[in-house]
């Protein structure tokens, strides 16, 4: 079943920059104009799944991110994944807007889920695909406003809560000492913070 998934994801996807950074060893070095984009994925299954629990998922989170190029105002879409403490990064891209397009997400019982946003307005809800012929596309109209003036650059962490079918969705630099819907305490350093203690020799981090 998971692999039937991933070969539906990929063929809708075809045409996006593989950038599996997510769980590399090393940072390429910065090229040019390029910059360092940085981010992070929780997910919570808030139904009560048949292992009798609610469930955090955080690593080998597959993510589809789309980002417009701010020279060019080309739109291009990215894969990658997440590492084994929910972080994501996407090496050597152009400057812009980034956002996370859609997830496939692998739970405890072994099903697979994919979720997807539209992103026409600000407030665009997450939503689960639920026939196979659903891909998960890089149409996207609307960028939420982020900050591009450096060569590294967090789009956050990204939370996502399924409850029921239906997904809560909001941003954050980091969580300290949080509880969200549960009773379970999430902390999650920034995204610059991580990289930078993964990669401590990385040039990204010393220009």
């Amino acid at each position: 079943m998971k692999k039937y998934f991933l070969f539906v994801l990929i063929l809708g996807i075809i045409g996006f920059q593989i950038n599996c950074g997510g769980v590399s060893s090393v940072l390429t070095a910065p090229i040019d104009d390029n910059v360092l984009v940085l981010g992070g994925i929780l997910f919570e299954n808030l139904t009560n799944t048949s292992l009798g629990r609610f469930e955090t998922v955080e690593s080998g989170v597959e993510i589809v991110i789309v980002g417009k190029d701010e020279k060019s105002g080309e739109i291009k879409g990215y894969r990658t994944v997440t590492d084994k403490n929910g972080y994501f990064h996407l090496e050597n891209v152009p400057r812009g807007q980034y956002v996370v397009k859609g997830l496939l997400v692998m739970l405890e019982d072994q099903s697979t889920i994919r979720i997807t946003n539209d992103w026409t307005f600000t407030k665009s809800p997450y939503y689960k695909l639920t026939r196979p012929e659903q891909i998960i596309d890089f149409n996207v109209t609307y960028f939420p406003k982020q900050e591009t003036g450096g060569k590294v650059m967090s789009i956050g962490i990204w939370y996502y809560g399924m409850d029921m079918g239906s997904f809560q969705h909001f941003i954050v630099p980091k969580l300290e000492n949080r509880k969200i819907r549960t009773e379970k305490v999430h902390n999650r350093q920034t995204t610059i913070d991580h990289y930078k203690a993964k990669f401590p020799d990385s040039p990204w981090f010393s220009m």
